[in-house]
């Protein structure tokens, strides 16, 4: 392998020079990204209509789904201030599928409303896609894919929780045990149970 290195320099030359260029334009496109995201972040928290929109729509959210069915049947006072959001996430969405966003940007600094939007805006949204599938898609993709996410991370959350009760309690047992309070026996016992019980929570956080 030396051998041809040294026998072909142009050519190992050139492929080093096409790493660093695409190394290169990978990094710019990250930062390409990273940058669009603050923007977005910015214009839309500055952003007035947007804003006084979502306070209208979080109102006519709290009269029930029954009210969203009947804005969203027959386009009255409400329905536009609706669309507006819908289509604002909805650009959102196909700029994160087009990686013009940073989909963990935004996620991590819209992620929840974005998914108590879609959650309770979803008799509006129904009826709507009984008219056209194609309405929103990409906000129902985008959302549905981030509460299954939010839903691993509680999981994952829940599980070293638990597994950092069990390793207390193994310490707590071993600190019991030199104190005299238990028997070598008890103490086995308590061993074997807390290794079962890890056993099982390491399966469960495979799932």
């Amino acid at each position: 392998m030396l051998d041809w290195m040294q026998t072909n320099p142009v050519l190992v030359s050139g492929f080093l020079a096409s790493c660093v260029a695409v190394w290169g334009i990978s990094t710019q496109r990250s930062i390409s990204r990273e940058k669009n995201s603050i923007d977005f972040e910015s214009k839309l928290n500055s952003n007035r209509k947007y804003i006084d929109d979502l306070s209208k729509i979080a109102e006519i959210m709290n009269k029930g789904p029954a009210e969203l069915e009947r804005i969203a049947s027959d386009k009255s006072e409400g329905f536009n201030e609706i669309i507006n959001i819908l289509n604002e996430w909805e650009r959102c969405a196909n700029a994160l599928r087009r990686n013009v966003y940073d989909d963990e940007y935004v996620y991590k600094v819209f992620g929840s409303g974005v998914m108590t939007l879609y959650t309770r805006l979803q008799p509006f949204i129904i009826i709507r896609q009984e008219v056209n599938p194609r309405f929103f898609i990409q906000f129902t993709i985008m959302a549905s894919s981030w509460m299954i996410r939010r839903h691993d991370e509680d999981s994952r959350h829940a599980h070293t929780q638990k597994l950092q009760e069990l390793l207390k309690m193994k310490r707590e047992c071993k600190v019991t045990l030199k104190k005299g309070d238990i028997t070598y026996a008890d103490h086995s016992g308590h061993i074997k149970n807390f290794k079962k019980a890890v056993k099982q929570l390491k399966k469960q956080m495979k799932v």
